[in-house]
Parts: C-alpha cells; structure tokens; sequence
C-alpha cells in the first residue's frame, strides 16, 4: 500500500447525548478542581414528615449555603430512583415538596445537586435524610374522677394519657379551673395535677379542664373537685362534760357573772375565725341587762345591740384569741327588780364559710328584794317635831312608798307606846297607805307607820302628833255643823245637779238643769258658772238648779276652773281665758294635743291640773297654754274610769269623778294612784258630766275649813295578816288580832 495513501480518519461526531455525558463529566472534574464551590446541609433543619401529610421546605430557609454570596443558584434532586422517594420533588430555586404514601415510612436519604448558574463548571452535591413516621392519630388522656378535698388542703391527683404513634412526645395542660391549679410530669405519658386553693377560696365545686397534645393532634378531660369546709365548734363546758351548753347564777344586785369560762372552740381545717355570736334569746328587761367580753390583747372588735341583746364579735384572728376572749363573757343586769325568768344565751362561732351548731348558756336570775322606803309628807316626815292640832282637827294625808321591787304593800299602825288611850280616838291607815285621824284627846302621842311589801320586808317611821283643846263649834240644835268645803256640787248626763257630802256620803239631789252643762264650777265667792254643750256659759242658783245666760263663748268647751285670784279658764282641744261677765272666750295655748275629757283644778301650789282623754292628768300653763303629762289615773282593778269632774278639797286632797262607774275617788296627784271613796249608781244619778267643790274663802290667819273624818269600817276586813311572813321579826313581833279589828296593831317593836 502506497504511503502517501491518505489515512482514514479517526474522528468521531458526536450526538447531543454524547455531548451532554461530556459536559458532565467535564463539571465532574470541573468540581474535583474548583472546591471552592460548595454546598453545605449541616445547618439545615428538616422536619419529620408524616404518611399523607405534605412536607414543604425550601433550602436556602432551612438553613442550606450553596456558592458564594449573591451568586445563582441551581438545586436539583439527583435524579437516581435509588436516591429519589417516589413523589418528591425539588424547584430549581431549592423548594422541596414531598406527600409521603403509606409504603414510604422510614428514614430516607436525598441527594441534592446545586450549580452555579453561572459557570456550570462549579457544583456540588449533599445529602440529608427525613424520617417519614406513619399517620398521626390523636393520643387519649385517661378519664379523671371527682375529687374531693377540706379547706386549707392540697389536691394532688395522676393524670395518664397514650398515643397510637408510639414514641410521639405528649404535653398536659390546663385549659380551665380556677387559680394556682398546676401540672407536674412525672414520666412519660403520666402527670400529677396540683391544686393548692387560696385560703379566701370559697368552698363549693369547681370544674377543673385538662389536655393532652402529640403536637398536633388533642385530646380533653376534666373532672370537678369539691371544695369542702367543717363547721368549727363551740363546747360552753368544755370537752370533758356532757353536752355543750352551761349553766349559771345570777344574783341581782352582785354583779356581772361569767357564763363560759370552760368554753373549747375547734375547727379541723381552719386555724382562724372570722365571727361569733352570744345572743340573750328573750331579753326581759332591755337595756338593763347586757353581754359584754374582754378582747385586749387581740385583733377582735366587739359591737352589743341592747334592744336584742345581741354581742357580735368580728375580725380575722386565731381560733385560740376567739376562745380566750368567749372565756371572758359575762352577763349583767342592773334592774333592781329583774324578770326571774332563766335567760337563754346562745352562742356561736364562725370561720367565715359555716357556722357552729348553737352552744346555749342558761342563766337563772336570783331576784334580792330591795326592801320598801317609807315616805311620809311634811310636817310628819320630822320625828323630833311634834304636830300640833286642835282636838276634832282632822288629820289626813297620804304615805309614799319607794320599792323597787313591789307595788302590792300592807300597812299597820304601831300604837303600843304612842300613849294614846284605849278609848280615845284611834288613827286608822287604809290599804292604800293614806293616813286618817280625828283626836278627841289632849295630848301628846307617837305613832309609827309600819309598811310591808309582798316579800314580807318592812320599813317604818314614827311622827309625834300634840292635841290641843279648843272650844267646839255647835249649832243652835247642839249638833256639829256641815263644812261646806266638804260639799262637791255635780252634775249627771241627765242634767241633775246634786251634791255629794265627801265625809258622810250624803247625796242630795238639787233639781234639773234646763240646759245640759259639760261642767260646772264655782268662783271665789261661791257663785256657781256652768258651760252648755253648745259653748254657752251659764251662771246656776245651786240651790234649785236654775240657769240663766251669760253668753257664748262661740267654742267648743268642756272644762272650767276659777283660779285662786278669780279668772276663769276653759279648755277642750284648746285652753281658753273666758270672761265670766261677757261669756266672751280668747285662745291662750292648744295644750300640745291634749284633749280635755271633762275638768280643770287649781291646786294649792298654784298648779293647774287637767283630766284629759284617756285618764291622763295634765298640767297646764296658764300664761302660754302648753301641756304636759304628770300621770295615767289609775285605780286598782278598774280599767278605765272617764274622769269628766275634778278639784281639790280644801284639805288639799284631789277628787275626781268617774263617769264610767258613777263614783267619787281620791288622787295621788303624783302617782296617779287613785281609790274610790264613794259610789252613787244607786242614787237615781246617771254618771256625772262635772263637779266642784263649794268654796269658802279662808280666814285672816290662812286656816281652812276641818277635813273630813273617814269611814274605815268596810277597810277593816282587808288587814287580815294572820299569814303574813316578816322577813325581819324584830319589826312586827305580835300582830293582835283583837287589834286589829279596829284598825290599829300591837306588840310592835
């Protein structure tokens, strides 16, 4: 073969594929030779992924570098089956997407290729792998039971939950309940939930909410806790006696006593208390009687409600302090004539969610009688003054009696070493303590009063009474002339007017009024007035009941009085000066809403005295009209007695007339007490509309007319003492009962 014969060539073309192997392959060695292109997946964080849950990333966020700063980049999955989990894919900007099927659970390796875009030269490739777990499913947290906890303590219950996906981490928490409620895991899938209640929680239910969560997927429980509280307890006579109550002496007159000196306060769940009470259940005598503690040294505050006999203690402090200051409680009354009652005093406590049960303290109320003060008025309140009177003077008053503890008294006279003869005159004392006496013997005599309440204790007084002679008064027929001071001129509902002997009794019926008069009254110079229904005043012949008219006073008025120096004064639902020529009447006052029921008195201090509605006596101004209360008349046994007449005897006694009973009684002016004397419903009278008394003028020498002598004889009866008991013999040894048969008493010490 001739050797300038041209060679076959041996070159190839090569086709796209070939060429792109090249190209490839010239980056492999490009990569081998330029390391300093790097990708680096260290850093990157990658999620687990979850059959049929999309995983979603992208490189560069996740914490991949590839290149250089600011230099493009391209990222691709290399594209080997064997490398690639069917399904995922990676954007050429590093945006890696992957749904995991349920054959795809384990841990899978990628291989990821960046390049840089702009010298396909330089690349690099990494790996990194993904764990695919199978589908998640929820966990369940173990149910919880209701719980049940006292006051002051700690809940402390296990709480359980489970996942299907085992090894998938559970967290607990609380979702709802009330304050400082806490959680502590103890181990895996196994908590203890706490609960310490604040000492000011209430108790009562409180619902307490809990779940349990993969991360993802929850679960719910939740249960109630019964918050409970047990009532403190209050034991009056301490722990060692039977029941809880005590019982105490009240001795009146000595002093407060303690009712629960033994007294044991408990509560198992609480070392406080906020309240307690010590109530007298039926207080008796109101104000007098009280509770009181004694709370120093403590944060206690003490308030007592004296109309219901309520102590309330009040403020946060130890059980220890609230039973130190019950330990002091104490009962008092200070009434000198206390209800003997037993009192109940219930007493709790309270630790500001319950209430103890009721401890009771009783307390029997020891009554001391007092004892009764005798009064007598002066002159014969001075013992070493001797009253001088006139042989037939009338000696008459009434006595007072001061006992705190009695209103029934018995009276006696001590005649024994008065001097007084057996067949002289005896002095007589009714049963309602008024004194009477008519001497007919000269000279000088003591006599004591004795007087006894209802306990059997007594006190007495003695005065001296001088009797002078004199020389007597008769008439021309030798008999004892009629006081015309004794005589009280009335008149009934009818219009008859009469008179009425206080001293003998004597009813004399006058004649008939032709005008019915609401009352009559007679001046200083015995001329009698009287006002009509219709306000008409009225002069009366009170010798045969004629009346002739003066005028109208053009007012409603049912009550007339002269006083001493000769004015005339009405009253009704006002107080009124007439003038007793004209008839003409003037407003003085509106007696401050007293109504008059019928009469005015003048005393002889000047005092004006009114019986108004409802048995009230009244004393009125005269200068301005104002009234004001003294007493309520009140006669033992009666319940109401309608006084339209009243005045005063010139003895000074006040008398008034009941038209309700159709009878004359004598009045305390101070007490209201008040004793029938005389009773004329059988005397053809129908009640009485007004009374006065005749009046005299008194002499040069101040004196008036003799008082009235007394029938005692229907009294007699009432001093009956043959089983009385002294609680003092030395004062009443021997009570004669011969003596007592005419009023007087002997062998008095």
């Amino acid at each position: 073969m001739s050797r300038d014969r041209k060679k076959k060539s041996t070159r190839r073309t090569l086709n796209v594929e070939q060429l792109q192997a090249r190209d490839l392959m010239a980056a492999d060695l490009a990569m081998v030779a330029m390391p300093h292109f790097d990708l680096d997946v260290s850093n990157m964080h990658v999620e687990e992924a979850r059959v049929g849950q999309e995983l979603s990333f992208d490189m560069i966020s996740s914490g991949a570098t590839a290149g250089v700063a600011g230099g493009r980049v391209r990222f691709q999955l290399d594209p080997d089956t064997d490398q690639t989990p069917v399904g995922a894919t990676m954007s050429e900007d590093g945006s890696f997407h992957w749904t995991p099927s349920e054959d795809q659970v384990g841990d899978f390796t990628f291989t990821v290729i960046a390049v840089n875009r702009d010298n396909f030269c330089e690349a690099d490739a990494e790996r990194f792998t993904i764990s695919v777990r199978p589908m998640n499913e929820a966990p369940e947290v173990g149910e919880v039971p209701d719980q049940s906890i006292p006051h002051n303590s700690e809940l402390s219950v296990v709480v359980e939950a489970t996942d299907p996906n085992e090894g998938d981490p559970l967290s607990l928490e609380v979702v709802s309940g009330p304050e400082f409620v806490s959680v502590e895991q103890t181990g895996s899938g196994q908590w203890v939930v706490h609960w310490s209640p604040d000492p000011g929680t209430p108790p009562g239910t409180y619902g307490i909410e809990l779940q349990v969560s993969d991360g993802e997927l929850t679960d719910r429980t939740s249960f109630n806790v019964e918050l409970t509280n047990v009532a403190p307890s209050v034991d009056l006579n301490g722990p060692d006696a039977v029941g809880t109550g005590t019982s105490q002496d009240f001795v009146e007159g000595q002093g407060a006593v303690p009712v629960a000196v033994d007294v044991t306060i408990a509560d198992a769940d609480d070392s406080v208390l906020q309240w307690a009470t010590a109530q007298i259940v039926t207080p008796m005598d109101g104000p007098a009687e009280s509770l009181s503690v004694d709370t120093s040294g403590t944060n206690i505050w003490t308030y007592y409600d004296a109309d219901f006999g309520t102590l309330i203690l009040f403020g946060e402090d130890t059980v220890e302090n609230y039973q130190r200051v019950l330990a002091s409680l104490t009962y008092n009354n200070e009434l000198q004539d206390p209800h003997t009652c037993p009192r109940q005093i219930e007493v709790t406590v309270d630790d500001g969610w319950n209430v103890s049960e009721v401890a009771t303290a009783t307390v029997h109320i020891v009554a001391v009688n007092q004892g009764p003060n005798l009064i007598l008025p002066a002159p014969y309140d001075n013992e070493a003054t001797p009253v001088e009177v006139e042989v037939g003077t009338s000696i008459e008053f009434p006595t007072e009696v001061v006992d705190p503890d009695s209103t029934d008294f018995k009276y006696i006279l001590d005649l024994d070493n008065s001097g007084l003869p057996a067949e002289a005159s005896q002095p007589m004392i009714n049963p309602y303590g008024t004194f009477a006496w008519t001497p007919d013997t000269v000279g000088t005599f003591e006599i004591t009063v004795i007087v006894l309440d209802e306990h059997g204790a007594a006190d007495r007084e003695t005065f001296t009474v001088t009797v002078e002679d004199h020389a007597c008064h008769h008439d021309d027929d030798g008999e004892t002339a009629v006081d015309p001071s004794d005589v009280l001129f009335a008149h009934d509902r009818d219009g008859q007017l009469f008179t009425v002997n206080v001293d003998s009794g004597d009813i004399n019926i006058i004649g008939l009024m032709s005008e019915q008069m609401f009352d009559i009254a007679f001046d200083n110079d015995g001329n009698l007035f009287g006002i009509s229904d219709n306000g008409d005043l009225y002069s009366i012949d009170p010798e045969t009941a004629a009346i002739s008219l003066i005028g109208s006073t053009g007012e409603f008025i049912n009550a007339l009085e002269f006083s001493p120096t000769g004015e005339l004064y009405g009253a009704g639902e006002q107080f009124y000066s007439i003038n007793p020529v004209s008839g003409s009447a003037s407003a003085i006052g509106d007696l401050n809403g007293f109504t008059s029921d019928g009469d005015l008195a003048f005393g002889d201090d000047g005092r004006l005295l009114l019986a108004a509605e409802n048995d009230q006596l009244v004393e009125v101004d005269v200068a301005t009209g104002a009234a004001a209360l003294v007493t309520d008349v009140v006669q033992p046994g009666v319940r109401s007695l309608d006084l339209l007449g009243l005045d005063y005897h010139a003895n000074g006694m006040l008398y008034g007339f009941s038209n309700e009973h159709s009878s004359v009684v004598r009045i305390d002016p101070k007490t209201g007490a008040a004793e029938e004397v005389l009773n004329f419903a059988d005397a053809g009278l129908n009640g009485v509309y007004g009374a006065s008394f005749y009046q005299t003028k008194k002499d040069d020498s101040g004196s008036s007319p003799d008082s009235p002598v007394w029938d005692f004889g229907p009294w007699l009866e009432w001093h009956d003492f043959c089983s009385l008991e002294l609680v003092d013999p030395s004062l009443v040894d021997v009570l004669a009962l011969d003596s007592l048969a005419s009023g007087s008493a002997s062998d008095i010490a």
